[in-house]
């Protein structure tokens, strides 16, 4: 087993994304249907004007349904959202009643065999994703105004203010195919588990497959706890509450040699607690991260570490 840099000590994790929302399920649910029924009735109004007056909003009939599309999106993803959580929790509850020993399948619908990592496009991901190309593509309507041989000048570099939103379309392109592309390449890496669960006080043993580091040196295996609290922030215009990331606790090894890309053994000792919480809000796990010479390509996966509940 390579030896690992331990940091034992709390600290925020800048930078980072959380996995919960600031508020739960139901709450979801009521301000999607809320952002739906928006979305709904503009798009609604909108449709009358064009009816009634189809010689108006030349530019605005382009710019205007794409914003409505977002916002109606948005609100059909927190419905989900909801939903999955609501869902989430009955599963939970149903599953504690099966097994009130085995607190793990209650709490996450667990693969004893082993998991595949994160998803690379979270929901903020996505979200920007939708947020450039329906917000800001549709800009490119401006390109008749800078193309036309007959329009003023000024008018003409004015809109070449297009290419702002056309830069941020390219970034966002580019990342998308640059994801496809690696995941048709190398696949989606995978965790085989040594054990189930894994006990706190015990071994993480574990065989990681990640095709995308194969032949490279100095791969880094990192186990990571991670807390998500909420955190409220106090400004000129009142406060705001958001979750934010704390690592309780952080084990880094770097794996000898070249990476082989498959079937490659981790061994983490694991600390005493705390026990992954993930059906608590916001939630507490744990993580194993492995990354290579880019860190923007690591790959994570979500690990099953728990206590024995007392007898």
């Amino acid at each position: 087993m390579p030896e690992a840099r331990i940091d034992p000590y709390e600290r925020p994790l800048a930078g980072r994304g959380a996995r919960s929302l600031p508020f739960g399920g139901g709450c979801a649910m009521a301000l999607g249907i809320v952002l739906m029924a928006f979305a709904a009735v503009f798009a609604a109004a909108l449709g009358a004007v064009l009816a009634l007056a189809p010689g108006q909003l030349r530019e605005q009939r382009w710019l205007v349904p794409p914003a409505l599309l977002f916002v109606g999106l948005l609100g059909a993803g927190l419905l989900y959202v909801g939903v999955r959580d609501r869902r989430r929790e009955a599963r939970g509850r149903r599953m504690a009643a099966l097994h009130p020993h085995e607190p793990w399948f209650a709490d996450w619908r667990w693969d004893p065999r082993g998991a595949r990592a994160e998803a690379g496009l979270g929901g903020a991901t996505i979200l920007v994703a939708l947020f450039v190309l329906l917000i800001a593509g549709p800009f490119n309507i401006l390109w008749t105004h800078v193309l036309d041989p007959h329009e003023e000048r000024t008018i003409r570099l004015f809109s070449l203010m297009v290419l702002i939103p056309d830069f941020f379309i390219y970034l966002v392109a580019k990342g998308l195919v640059s994801l496809a592309y690696e995941r048709l390449r190398f696949g989606r890496a995978s965790l085989r588990y040594q054990g189930f669960p894994f006990l706190l006080g015990g071994v993480l043993r574990a065989r990681v497959t990640a095709r995308a580091f194969a032949g490279q040196e100095g791969v880094e295996a990192t186990l990571r706890c991670v807390d998500e609290r909420m955190v409220r922030t106090r400004g000129s215009g009142g406060s705001t509450d958001s979750v934010g990331a704390y690592q309780l606790y952080e084990a880094r090894q770097v794996l000898p040699g070249r990476f082989a890309g498959t079937d490659v053994a981790l061994d983490f000792a694991l600390p005493e607690g705390p026990p992954t919480q993930l059906r608590r809000q916001p939630p507490l796990y744990w993580e194993l991260e492995i990354v290579g010479r880019d860190p923007a390509g690591a790959v994570t996966f979500l690990v099953p570490v728990y206590e024995l509940p007392a007898p």
